[in-house]
């Protein structure tokens, strides 16, 4: 069988185009409570599949870091000694304030991630909702995975919109949001991660039943929070229902079309 031919990695890549900017992560992060961190039981779903995967106690890097929540899960969970680059300025700033109240030593690069020169290669590189930010998510791989352990260094991905019900209520509801985000089918991930010969070790969609709250991120959400959560009471209810019921049960079904997200996890080979 003929090997597939890799892509060489780009250094920076060239008309790479963000679909967001410092300013709009700024605001997403400026009304954020401290601390704020997760827990087993809050992402029940992933914690499952990192626990039977996962390798312990190594080096973990963040790819769009903040507010640092998945890093003190990382340091506490799995004991990694964890890292996170985030390039905006206050996001970042925001990052080492909230471990440093959850007492988790770790350590922030305030930088752009497709142009910073690491010193580095790291056992575990995470990201979540970051690739779908950029108008060429291949290029955006290929540098993850340049700082990936090159001796089976591990690469997880998470995409939270996905083709499907939950994409068309963000583009109905909340379009400025939905225009920053670029569709990736699971798919084209998988395919992406193997042009740069990452092995596929699970790959699956997330959330399944459950449906984007509405009226959120958004000026009528800012500027009518009484009817906008009454409005969002229902959808809330439902998806705590769907939260816990698959927690109990242990089941979450694969349906794409359904669901909220999408998890890749890859081996370098």
């Amino acid at each position: 069988m003929k090997k597939r031919q890799s892509i060489p990695f780009p250094s920076i890549p060239k008309g790479l185009k963000a679909l967001t900017d410092k300013e709009y992560w700024e605001d997403v992060w400026k009304n954020v409570k401290l601390p704020i961190t997760t827990s087993p039981v809050q992402n029940h779903e992933l914690d499952r599949i990192f626990r039977r995967l996962l390798p312990r106690s190594v080096s973990f890097i963040e790819i769009g870091c903040a507010p640092g929540s998945w890093m003190s899960y990382f340091a506490r969970e799995f004991g990694y000694s964890v890292s996170g680059i985030e390039y905006a300025p206050m996001a970042a700033e925001l990052t080492k304030r909230n471990l440093e109240y959850l007492n988790i030593p770790a350590e922030i690069f305030t930088e752009d991630f497709l142009s910073y020169k690491f010193k580095k290669k790291y056992d575990v590189v995470f990201s979540g909702g970051f690739i779908e930010h950029f108008d060429k998510p291949l290029e955006v791989i290929g540098r993850i995975v340049d700082i990936t352990n090159p001796n089976q260094g591990i690469v997880i991905t998470i995409i939270p919109t996905v083709p499907g019900v939950n994409k068309w209520v963000s583009k109905i509801f909340r379009p400025k949001v939905a225009a920053k985000h670029f569709t990736i089918t699971l798919k084209e991930l998988i395919t992406f991660y193997e042009a740069f010969n990452v092995k596929t070790v699970y790959a699956g969609y997330l959330g399944c039943l459950k449906i984007l709250v509405p009226i959120d991120k958004n000026e009528f959400a800012k500027k009518h929070e009484l009817l906008t959560f009454l409005f969002n009471l229902p959808f809330r209810c439902w998806n705590k229902v769907i939260d816990t019921a698959t927690r109990v049960l242990n089941v979450y079904p694969q349906i794409g079309v359904l669901s909220t997200g999408i998890l890749h996890i890859g081996k370098r080979t």
